[in-house]
């Protein structure tokens, strides 16, 4: 029936594997000068031929979300589902090939609508428009009272596809699914914060704990946690702090008490802080109170963590927030990743001095004798620092190649299995040669692949194909699962796509082996039928 369904009811060509009006340039990205090689750009179409194709893809939606409701057996499909044991036997030890060409394995777990639902979802993604004019959208609904039917539909395509569910009922149901298929879970309520208060900020810290103390219960199946800083505290502290920590580097006879006492464990005091000659102006006297209870409430979620042996993943930002993390972080994981790597602080590579900040920060951690957590990603905040740089007139941060960003990566991979021993990190990405590469140097170096130092990750609704590829090999896969109520969470979640425009772009295979699989199942399909 399903079958009958698909062809018959869906246009043919909104699902064909050829992509000839999106055709994919990854030989030009690295020919042409500048920031937007890290964008891997898509060939444009004619406007009649985006009207076309836009009016395909609206037709296409509706009937997939039809076939969906017809399917179901709930009012959430993936709710319902009861998660079973692996039966798929794994390389623990011994070293295979990472093979993300094998559809009939990688979604042998997803039944066929449900690839018809991401190969659509994915697709939509690639469209620039829906990316660029996304938030402004729904920022009119918002303001004109209308947001509701809005978010009735998103909640039934882009939020089913990226996220797991609005509680953690919902979540559990999708973390279960994930184990059984050999994958661990990364949990994030990915509310951010309304920009303020204390009663905020207090919110936000009981969420993060309950997320903690939901994972701590599952800890086989959602072993690390998230937690994001500007989340529990003001951007104006964070940014008044680094633009002190800078001066400070070009100055280092410039004293800060505040922070020798963060790097000594101890809590700042409100007193006056002595003023800079033509630098900076100091924290004030309510900016040390406030940084003392950032400290207070990041200290509670980390020794809760620690406490119940859950691994937490602190967000990067935007370098004009990063160095005040970078020693929050580092203070805590000095704390607390002494006997156990719990606290994790994220490494961006395609900035100019990410490769130099890890090796240096990897220096310390030695010296003082506790694990170094790392979460090495390639980078998410492209378009607002380059635009910020413009804007103030100074250097950009980010690498002006992608080639130089996919050098510092592997070369930080390489560095870390180097050091294996005494840190633990996620190698996140969606980059097939970057995980393959990782692969490679472990098992030249001899380090098994279930090696509980290294763990691997991709975004909850992506990258499937490479996710289940390497779980195969016995390596610690797991999914960013992000989660929350719809209406908090889908402006992160469109400023994220916003942000990688390049990782939407990549999809284009994983919509090609989606394609495949989905052809593959209905020949089979039509071939029994054929058969007497």
């Amino acid at each position: 029936m399903l079958r009958k369904f698909c062809t018959n009811s869906i246009p043919k060509r909104l699902f064909t594997p050829t992509y000839s009006r999106y055709q994919w340039r990854a030989s030009s990205s690295t020919a042409s000068a500048g920031n937007n090689q890290h964008q891997l750009p898509f060939n444009t179409s004619t406007q009649a031929n985006k009207g076309s194709y836009s009016k395909r893809l609206i037709i296409g939606g509706t009937l997939l979300a039809a076939s969906a409701a017809i399917y179901s057996s709930s009012s959430d499909n993936r709710s319902s589902q009861q998660s079973e044991p692996i039966q798929e036997e794994v390389q623990k030890d011994r070293f295979g090939e990472i093979d993300t060409s094998d559809t009939a394995t990688i979604f042998a777990r997803k039944q066929t609508k449900d690839l018809l639902f991401s190969l659509f979802i994915l697709k939509l993604c690639s469209i620039d428009f829906v990316t660029k004019y996304g938030p402004s959208f729904l920022e009119t609904a918002e303001k004109y009272r209308v947001s509701a039917p809005i978010y009735w539909v998103v909640r039934r395509t882009f939020f089913k596809q990226f996220c797991a569910g609005e509680d953690f009922l919902s979540t559990l149901a999708i973390v279960d699914r994930l184990y059984a298929s050999g994958l661990s879970s990364i949990l994030d309520y990915s509310v951010e914060s309304g920009g303020g208060t204390e009663e905020e900020y207090e919110h936000h810290v009981k969420i993060i704990n309950q997320t903690i103390d939901f994972a701590s219960k599952h800890k086989k199946e959602a072993p690390f946690s998230c937690v994001k800083l500007t989340g529990i505290t003001s951007f104006s502290l964070l940014e008044h702090m680094t633009s002190l920590l800078r001066y400070q580097q070009s100055h280092p006879e410039l004293s800060l008490p505040w922070k020798e006492d963060i790097e000594n464990g101890r809590t700042p005091t409100v007193t006056a802080q002595p003023s800079i000659p033509g630098g900076p102006t100091p924290l004030s006297a309510s900016e040390i109170s406030e940084l003392s209870s950032l400290l207070h409430r990041a200290d509670l979620i980390c020794s809760l963590a620690h406490n119940n042996g859950v691994a937490l993943l602190i967000d990067a930002e935007q370098t004009y927030y990063q160095p005040a993390i970078d020693l929050l972080a580092l203070s805590l994981a000095n704390k607390y990743n002494r006997e156990m790597p719990i606290v994790h602080n994220t490494y961006q590579m395609y900035l100019k001095d990410g490769l130099d900040r890890l090796e240096r920060d990897l220096k310390a951690s030695q010296k003082k004798n506790y694990l170094l957590g790392v979460k090495l990603v390639r980078g998410a905040y492209m378009d607002s620092e380059s635009k910020r740089a413009r804007e103030n007139n100074y250097e950009n941060p980010i690498l002006p190649t992608l080639e130089e960003t996919h050098n510092n990566y592997n070369a930080a991979i390489e560095m870390l299995l180097d050091n294996v021993d005494t840190t633990s990190f996620m190698i996140a990405t969606h980059n097939e040669a970057s995980v393959k590469l990782a692969y490679d140097v472990m098992q030249k170096k001899n380090i098994s692949p279930s090696n509980e130092h290294v763990h691997f990750g991709q975004l909850y609704g992506m990258c499937d194909q490479l996710s289940y590829a390497a779980a195969a090999q016995g390596l610690h896969v797991s999914k960013y699962v992000p989660f929350g109520p719809v209406e908090s969470v889908l402006p992160y979640l469109i400023r994220r796509m916003q942000e990688n425009k390049g990782l939407i772009g990549r999809t284009q295979k994983e919509r090609q082996l989606l394609s495949q699989e989905v052809s593959r199942r209905m020949w089979h399909e039509e071939n029994k039928e054929k058969k007497p």
